[in-house]
């Protein structure tokens, strides 16, 4: 203990003490007696000072020992923290080579199909010169309902290609093709050449139609990631936009759950649109974007949805009625234009995701690697694209494994102005077939 703290603690007891001692031996002659008990005093105040010494040396080594372990702690967390911090350096670091090594294999798989097609056309003015008459590519299908591969369409300029695509694909009245690919949407001119892109807000369209009203056609897409379903002029000016899902209570906890993936529109504006990633559920809005009720949701049985990926409006007959792709239960289901059900199309399609009509001929696109032709009334005609069966299919079939005009996995399908029919892919190397009817 602190020698100054020891002197002034004994001296706030000496002081009284001997004080009367001097005021006592004053006054009477048992001097010693008083020695004595101040001696007792002292040893007394001794052996307190020196117990509390201990006690507060005792608490001293302890706070010691409680700092020394926390300092311990503090660097053995700053060790794991740098530890940590260098461990996701190095996983970012490995996350984007990897990402750099798909992007260089993306890359040379469409310089690898580019040449292909150069490759095609030197063949066919090859064949030409030599008086060998055009090239012939794929055909498929059967009886009236014949389709040939036009090959080498679209055409891109230098530095532009499909790349990676999961969405839709739509035609205009003047022949012009519209191409949802990862970050817009493409327009390839009715002669196949690449025209120009609609602006990277209208990237991750996922469904989309092109429609008139009052005279003037119209795009309406949904965005899958962006929550939204919008009406946009043809040069990408939006007109309508309904963001998010229905407001109704109990309906949705969470806008994570909503997830719009196609919409159609009806002569007087009715706007269908399904939630086809989120509840399946099919919302119904005026031509204002105003909501009016909602039908569907999560099933096996009829009229229920396991992924309700594509709505189109069928007007083949007087009355007009909604046909869904009901892509889990690999079904397609006619409704009425209220939401009820009517009846099952075909019950077994290969996970179908979207559809088209052209005249009396509807189309039906296949993620199985499948297109399935029906007449007016709904009767299966033909399935296009399925030969060979044992081709590879799916997003990560490479180039090297297609097969001119057999289909890898449809994601979108349309037909154009003259009846041609186009099948987008769901791949990432980027693959879009344009087919023509073949004239029995």
């Amino acid at each position: 203990m602190n020698k100054t703290f020891r002197l002034l603690l004994l001296s706030s007891f000496f002081v009284p003490v001997f004080v009367s001692a001097h005021e006592e031996g004053a006054h009477g002659d048992d001097g010693d007696g008083k020695v004595a008990a101040i001696q007792e005093d002292l040893d007394y105040l001794r052996k307190t000072i020196a117990e509390k010494e201990k006690d507060l040396n005792a608490k001293l080594a302890a706070s010691k020992a409680d700092g020394e372990a926390k300092a311990l702690e503090v660097e053995a967390l700053k060790k794991a923290l740098a530890e940590a911090t260098e461990a996701s350096k190095e996983d970012r670091r490995k996350i984007t080579a990897l990402e750099n090594r798909l992007a260089v294999l993306t890359r040379r798989a469409g310089d690898y199909h580019s040449a292909l097609e150069e490759l095609r056309d030197r063949l066919a003015d090859l064949g030409r010169s030599m008086g060998a008459g055009p090239l012939v590519s794929a055909k498929t299908g059967s009886g009236d309902h014949v389709y040939q591969v036009v090959p080498a369409w679209p055409k891109y300029p230098e530095g532009k290609s499909l790349g990676s695509l999961h969405g839709d694909v739509a035609a205009d009245s003047a022949g012009k093709v519209y191409i949802a690919v990862g970050g817009t949407i493409q327009v390839i001119g009715a002669d196949g050449v690449y025209e120009r892109d609609l602006g990277d807000r209208w990237g991750g369209v996922h469904g989309m139609k092109v429609r008139k009203q009052d005279g003037e056609e119209f795009l309406f897409v949904a965005q899958t990631g962006a929550k939204k379903v919008a009406k946009l002029k043809l040069d990408g000016t939006s007109v309508l936009e309904i963001d998010g899902p229905p407001k109704v209570d109990g309906m949705y906890g969470d806008i994570k759950e909503y997830n719009p993936t196609d919409v159609d529109v009806t002569a007087d504006g009715t706007i269908y649109i399904v939630d086809g990633y989120g509840k399946s559920l099919v919302h119904i809005y005026d031509k204002s974007g105003n909501y009016k009720t909602t039908f569907g949701g999560k099933g096996t049985e009829n009229g229920k949805f396991d992924v309700c990926h594509n709505v189109i409006i069928d007007t083949r007959q007087a009355n007009p009625t909604l046909l869904i792709s009901d892509r889990q239960n690999n079904r397609l289901q006619l409704h009425a234009m209220d939401g009820a059900f009517i009846r099952t199309i075909d019950a077994e399609l290969r996970q179908p995701c979207a559809a088209d009509i052209y005249g009396d001929l509807l189309a039906v696109g296949e993620l199985g690697g499948r297109l399935s032709l029906y007449d007016k009334d709904n009767k299966l005609l033909v399935r296009l694209g399925d030969e060979p069966a044992d081709r590879e299919k799916g997003n990560g079939a490479p180039p090297e494994s297609w097969v001119d005009g057999a289909l890898v996995a449809v994601h979108g399908c349309t037909f154009d102005a003259n009846g041609d029919l186009y099948a987008q892919e769901w791949n990432r190397f980027g693959r879009l077939i344009k087919y023509t009817h073949v004239k029995q």
